[in-house]
């Protein structure tokens, strides 16, 4: 997730659709802020959903690097390691480079302030759900397309993707519950809620073409 004026862009999909490259991609966009890499937490109580974001190792595949070689040179030069901080790695770069010399098969492994400082952007904590986004990888287009999605077939992808909870039923820790929740979370709680979310915001398939990474701010 990222942030542009305020409002959440969510990138919703399974493994290997596209998120975290679209999200790198993103941050090329001045306005844009970075939120989450991977996992978020999405507040459903109150006027307008919420998305907070949950701090996690941001992991970079080579496909992706080879998709964005600009974020991917400027990372072998400020090569981060996720368990230093920003002024710890300093002292690491220049014999972590040589161990990089001639590996074309890389998968770096960033905190969320690393990632953040790479691509000189800055990060905000939480913000009110703006859109959902779908990414679809497709070669049989040359850059984008972007179609608004129904409401109902939005929901329907949050709940068989496994998108909006890992697996129902399932428990809740008593520590993340009010003492007048339920301990179990059914199936159809879990679809009431994805029919809440996407009741309430836009939702968008976004097919992404090979030649996409090539505009700056698309």
């Amino acid at each position: 997730a990222f942030a542009i004026n305020g409002k959440a862009i969510v990138l919703a999909g399974v493994k290997c659709a596209g998120k975290t490259s679209n999200l790198i991609h993103a941050t090329n966009d001045p306005a844009a802020q970075f939120i989450s890499n991977d996992r978020l937490f999405l507040q459903t109580d109150c006027d307008e959903p919420v998305v907070r974001g949950m701090p996690t190792i941001f992991k970079v595949r080579p496909k992706t690097l080879e998709l964005l070689p600009d974020f991917g040179k400027r990372w072998r030069v400020h090569p981060y390691h996720f368990l230093e901080t920003l002024g710890e790695a300093e002292y690491a770069f220049s014999e972590r480079r040589k161990n990089l010399f001639e590996k074309p098969e890389v998968e770096p492994r960033l905190s969320n302030a690393q990632f953040c400082e790479l691509r000189n952007t800055s990060a905000v904590c939480t913000a009110k759900l703006g859109a959902i986004v779908f990414p679809v990888i497709s070669f049989h287009i040359q850059r984008e397309k972007v179609e608004p999605l129904r409401p109902d077939v939005a929901s329907h992808k949050l709940f068989t993707e496994s998108l909006l909870k890992a697996s129902s039923p399932q428990q809740t820790a008593k520590a993340f519950r009010r003492s007048d929740e339920l301990s179990t979370i059914s199936d159809d709680d879990v679809k009431s809620q994805c029919d809440l979310i996407t009741s309430q915001v836009p939702c968008f398939r976004f097919t992404v073409g090979p030649d996409i990474y090539q505009r700056p701010h698309v």
